[in-house]
């Protein structure tokens, strides 16, 4: 099976929200910049809050993401804003489970880590991959990638991590119960 790679995408409708609120952001900013400059009301915490909201803004939309399915492993690269190359390499025999996300308080798995790995200009649906880390001392944690893959892609991951593609975490936490009970006996 050849190697498959997916590229981070812009959608219309997700740059115009993005946009939308970097206009918001940006009004905010320099209507406190008017109260400060022009009438001196001086507000460090309103101006440091927008400053660093138009920032994270900025990098959630600036940065584009590479998923790249290897013979062992999946790769994350991310390129950010300033140009900054970050990869994030999770092995297929650690994982155990991929799911469409959906959005809840508390969730079946307690993650150690999520790493947001999807462009918020991409209008994909939002994949989870769950795996397991071992640390220096050996101790397992659950860490969770959030990913937004192609058709193409999640297709191939079915067919080199068979039962471990699921369409929800339910499902995912099934399969993941009955291979510990498994373990166990």
């Amino acid at each position: 099976m050849a190697n498959i790679t997916v590229h981070s995408t812009i959608t219309r409708k997700n740059a115009i929200i993005m946009g939308v609120l970097v206009a918001f952001f940006l009004f905010l900013f320099a209507f406190d910049l008017y109260a400060w400059l022009g009438k001196g009301f001086f507000h460090p915490v309103e101006l440091a809050f927008e400053v660093f909201v138009l920032y994270i803004l900025a990098e959630r939309m600036g940065a584009k993401y590479t998923y790249e399915l290897g013979k062992r492993s999946i790769i994350f690269t991310k390129r950010g804003l300033f140009g900054r190359d970050a990869k994030h390499e999770v092995l297929y025999k650690d994982i155990f489970g991929i799911y469409l996300y959906k959005a809840k308080l508390v969730s079946y798995i307690k993650f150690r880590r999520t790493f947001r790995l999807n462009s918020a200009l991409d209008g994909r649906d939002v994949w989870v991959l769950g795996y397991e880390y071992h640390d220096d001392k050996g101790a397992k944690q659950n860490h969770r990638v959030y990913f937004k893959p192609s058709p193409e892609m999640l297709a191939a991951l079915k067919d080199k991590l068979p039962g471990k593609v699921h369409g929800t975490e339910e499902k995912t936490i099934q399969e993941l119960v009955k291979e510990e009970i498994k373990a166990e006996q």
